[in-house]
Formats: C-alpha cells, sequence, structure tokens
C-alpha cells in the first residue's frame, strides 16, 4: 500500500466515521430567519396577490412555506379548503414594502417549513391591525403553534388592537411543526367576513423571525454515557489501516 492510497482511505475512515457518529445533518432551520416576502425561493419575485390553498397556492421564502388555512378545515389538517375554496391571503404592498395581510375573506394563515421540521416562532412586526367588529365591540387574533409533527398538540397565543409595531413571542413557540394566526370572530378556518366588513377586520405581518427549535428545560445526560457501537468501529477501521501500513513498511 502507498502512501497516497493509506492516506485516502484515512481521509475516506474519517468522514464515515464522522457521518455516523453525527447521524447525518439533520434539515430545518440552523439559524434566524426573516420572511419579509419580497423573495419567493422558486421565482426570487415578491409574495403574489393572492394565494390560494384550494389550488394548492403557497408563497416559500428560505424554505419556510406560507400559505391561507381553507374555510372550514378541520384540526390538523391546516392545508385543506374544506368548502370553501376562496380561502386566500394578500401580498400587499406599502410603499416599497411587502407585506402579507389578512382580511375577512379568509379562514387564516400559516407558516411552516418545507421540509416538515421543528422550528421556532421568535417574532414578527404588525404592520397593519385593526379588529373591529360590525355593530361594536372587538375580534382577537390567535396564534397558535403546533407542538407536535402530528398535530394534535397546540398552544396558543392571542392579541388584541393594544399590540404595539412588533410582536415577540418570548418562549411560547419555541418549537414548533406549524405556526396558525387567524380572527377569533367566527374561529379558526371559517369565513369571518358576517361579523366583520373588509375595512375593519384585518392584520398585516412583516419581517417574521423563524429560527431552530429550542427545547426547554432539557433532560440531563445520564452519568455513564455507553459509548456506541459506531465509534468501536471507527476506532478499529482506523486501527486497521494503522496496521496494514507497518505491516507494509517491515
Amino acid at each position: 500500500m502507498n502512501k497516497t492510497t493509506h492516506n485516502s482511505l484515512l481521509t475516506v475512515g474519517l468522514l464515515i466515521g464522522t457521518l455516523v457518529m453525527s447521524d447525518q445533518v439533520s434539515a430545518g432551520l440552523v439559524g434566524d430567519v426573516v420572511i419579509d416576502f419580497e423573495g419567493d425561493d422558486a421565482t426570487g419575485t415578491q409574495m403574489p396577490a393572492a394565494v390560494f390553498p384550494a389550488f394548492g397556492q403557497s408563497y416559500i421564502e428560505d424554505g419556510v412555506v406560507h400559505t391561507a388555512i381553507g374555510f372550514d378545515t378541520s384540526p390538523g389538517n391546516s392545508l385543506g379548503v374544506g368548502s370553501g375554496g376562496t380561502s386566500h391571503l394578500h401580498g400587499t404592498t406599502s410603499g416599497e414594502n411587502r407585506f402579507s395581510f389578512l382580511e375577512p375573506d379568509s379562514g387564516g394563515g400559516l407558516f411552516q417549513l418545507a421540509d416538515g421540521m421543528a422550528f421556532s416562532a421568535k417574532s414578527m412586526d404588525i404592520s397593519a391591525l385593526s379588529l373591529d367588529l360590525v355593530g361594536g365591540g372587538a375580534s382577537t387574533v390567535t396564534f397558535r403553534g403546533y407542538k407536535d409533527s402530528a398535530l394534535t398538540d397546540t398552544v396558543d397565543l392571542s392579541i388584541d388592537k393594544n399590540v404595539g409595531s412588533s410582536l415577540d413571542f418570548g418562549d411560547t413557540f419555541n418549537s414548533v411543526y406549524l405556526l396558525e394566526y387567524f380572527f377569533d370572530a367566527s374561529g379558526r378556518g371559517n369565513d369571518p367576513s358576517t361579523n366583520a366588513a373588509f375595512s375593519n377586520l384585518k392584520i398585516g405581518l412583516d419581517n417574521v423571525v423563524l429560527g431552530a427549535p429550542v427545547i426547554n428545560n432539557p433532560e440531563p445526560p445520564p452519568s455513564n454515557v455507553p459509548v456506541p457501537a459506531a465509534v468501536w468501529f471507527f476506532v478499529s477501521a482506523i486501527g486497521g489501516l494503522g496496521f496494514m501500513r507497518k505491516k507494509k513498511l517491515t
């Protein structure tokens, strides 16, 4: 075995060992991304004027899917359209700045990763907010995070018109698989237009900050951590290469 072959085998062994011990590279977000609705992954263009989930439409930026909740959609089936195919989100521009706009002609909006992995929802700017109901009174906007991949375990956060220009989620959505938002005027996935006119029930979102999932209060590691079999295999492989080189030299 010449020196070049030996070095090549050693490099391959190190690569295989590293991949085995790291269990490959995980998908999902490894750092923060800011969704500003200015550049779709496929086209590089702004969020379109309307996104209809009934037609399989969505806006994808930095691997984050943004689309509407269909009318009459049952929980855990957020991309379904139920009996109302007209539910949609608006891409709206104020000056030169694009944002996502939810009005009473939609059952709500949602964010999830294109690869289906968990993420943390950190903050967003509220570019427009009006929650006045027809006939008086006010609605709220509920943000709902799904904490498991089966979309059965949820956590909610509601806001009213006292919110400022930005919204910090804190630890509420540290690790979720899907984040939804909808008007409480009639509930998730339902058409709220009977409770509000188009001029007085709306919310605009911009600069939505998402990041890697954060696990609260992780369990401490065991005191005696067993060495995985893959590590012994890796060490044995390296040792075997060294033995073959020594035998060649003698």
